[in-house]
């Protein structure tokens, strides 16, 4: 009927029929994907998951969110995308596989042509024995250390606000955005209140002084003066706000300046994106060695790169 039709040819010969609609009207089977990561709301992916165990969902396209902390049953096939990091990685995502007594379990690995991923392909056996350190804490990094520093410090001052701080404001809320093209950002916003608090840290109590020498004993920031570790965060964030406050007064020029509508939208859409972007995520993305709080590091085998 699609090959012979005469109606179906004419909306072929317009460009108004093609294969897409052949294999729509044969009914053929499909599969159905849906996404699941960090990034889709907890409520909605417990609808992908009950859908899934249901089979009206066939394939989950995953991140890291499914290496723990989630157990559905009746998951047949594991496909990586490329080679996990680690042995530990890998077992936990094969292992999502034959949990509730499936007649076969099968997993695959594509090997990517990066230098991990070929190690793995060259020598699979040696990728599969490779023996799993125990989590430790590498209290002489100064990154890992900085990161905690970072944290702790923007923990004092915001605890010490008389309003208070919710930890899931936005970051243009904490960064001064507005919407205004011609004054982009407030005179009045928190974050250069921060820095400023940093800058004066030589006229903090000596509490503030010992929670710092607290943290940063027994790590390779020991001994740092607190004055020291407050101006470097100061000198971190100034670094991190402004390529943040450049980009953003960007967006909202492009956007006054636009003649069309929809790219007038497109700039605004972005420009309030990164208004409403979750403030510790933000941090996070835009300088993690900085602001991300690690609570561990993992180690390969010494046998591996």
């Amino acid at each position: 009927w699609c090959a012979e039709a005469p109606e179906i040819a004419a909306l072929r010969s317009q460009g108004l029929w093609t294969n897409l609609h052949d294999r729509a009207a044969e009914y053929p089977p499909f599969l159905r994907a849906q996404e699941h990561s960090a990034q889709i709301p907890r409520p909605v992916l417990e609808i992908y998951e009950d859908r899934f165990k249901d089979g009206l969902i066939n394939v989950l396209n995953c991140t890291t969110t499914m290496e723990m902390g989630v157990d559905i049953p009746n998951v047949a096939l594991v496909v990586n995308a490329n080679v996990p990091p680690s042995l530990s990685n890998y077992r936990q995502r094969v292992g999502r596989a034959g949990r509730r007594g499936e007649a076969f379990a099968f997993a695959a690995t594509f090997c990517r042509d990066l230098p991990w991923d070929l190690i793995a392909f060259e020598g699979p056996a040696r990728y599969l024995a490779t023996e799993i350190a125990a989590p430790a804490v590498r209290l002489d990094s100064p990154s890992l250390v900085a990161r905690h520093v970072h944290a702790a410090l923007l923990g004092v001052f915001l605890r010490a606000l008389p309003d208070g701080f919710s930890i899931r404001t936005s970051t243009g809320a904490f960064f001064g955005a507005t919407e205004a093209a011609d004054n982009p950002v407030a005179g009045d916003a928190l974050v250069d209140a921060f820095i400023a608090w940093l800058r004066g840290w030589k006229n903090h109590d000596q509490e503030l002084f010992g929670l710092l020498g607290s943290l940063t004993r027994g790590t390779a920031l020991d001994g740092r003066s607190p004055v020291a570790l407050a101006g470097a965060t100061a000198e971190a964030l100034e670094t991190l706000l402004g390529h943040w406050r450049a980009e953003y007064c960007e967006l909202l020029s492009r956007a006054a300046a636009a003649t069309e509508s929809e790219v007038k939208s497109a700039f605004t859409n972005r420009a309030k994106r990164m208004r409403g972007e979750f403030l510790l995520s933000e941090l996070a993305r835009l300088h993690p060695v900085l602001w991300v709080p690690s609570r561990c590091g993992l180690f390969r085998s010494p046998d591996w790169p």
